[in-house]
């Protein structure tokens, strides 16, 4: 099987089992650990949000919608069950509100916070341990810097 036929398994929530007691969580599905996609949806059927699964385990992007629009909301990178990687979020128009990079479930890396415009309000860094980092830059709606923050 190629890993492209990984996600060709679509399933909504209630067809699964979660074993809760596991950490992290695993997703059974006819009593075997589930691979593939979990979908769930509104009681209108508008798609809320898609899970990757890889034997039982969060894996990969995991999308949000809105519950009205349908729009993307959020696109997260899971590893494992947890949060690594890039994490975006999104206004309501489709521009990005704001990205943050994870480690192993922490903050770790950078993170941008942007206004309605598009122009960058906030820039942060983060050690791989979660601690504040470097240089934090807050900016005006033009992009102008107006204020700098530094961290050891």
């Amino acid at each position: 099987m190629s890993c492209a036929d990984f996600w060709t398994t679509r399933v909504s929530l209630k067809e699964l089992e979660i074993d809760s007691l596991s950490q992290p969580h695993t997703y059974i599905y006819h009593n075997k650990p589930f691979t593939g996609i979990i979908e769930i949806s509104s009681s209108q059927n508008q798609l809320l949000q898609e899970i990757h699964i890889l034997n039982g385990i969060e894996e990969g992007v995991q999308k949000t919608y809105d519950s009205i629009s349908g729009k993307l909301t959020a696109e997260k990178n899971i590893s494992g069950g947890i949060l690594h990687g890039l994490s975006t979020y999104y206004w309501p128009d489709g521009n990005i509100s704001q990205t943050h990079e994870f480690v192993q479930g922490r903050l770790g890396g950078k993170s941008t916070f942007y206004h309605k415009n598009g122009q960058k309000r906030l820039e942060m860094q983060f050690s791989p341990s979660g601690n504040k980092t470097g240089t934090w830059y807050e900016y005006d709606l033009r992009g102008n810097i107006i204020k700098e923050t530094k961290y050891d």
